[in-house]
């Protein structure tokens, strides 16, 4: 049976035997993501931006903060 967020619920004779949550992914982030990890070479505005968010959060944020401002920029320029 399938339940909203625990959609793995298991379930025999009205007793639960396990549930988990699956993991959800967003095929758009994933890529984004990537794009930005591959940023930390380039030697371009959008690397320059990776290398200072990295120097001042961290490697994990900086790819957060990279990956947005791409997902920005490419929203930016398909709406027109």
């Amino acid at each position: 049976m399938v339940y909203g967020s625990d959609p793995d619920k298991r379930i025999s004779g009205g007793k639960v035997l396990s549930t988990k949550t699956r993991k959800v992914k967003n095929r758009v982030a994933i890529v984004l993501r990537l794009g930005a990890k591959l940023l930390s070479r380039a030697k371009d505005y959008f690397g320059a931006f990776f290398r200072r968010m990295r120097a001042r959060l961290g490697t994990a944020q900086a790819i957060t903060a990279t990956a947005h401002k791409l997902a920005r920029v490419y929203s930016r320029k398909n709406e027109r």
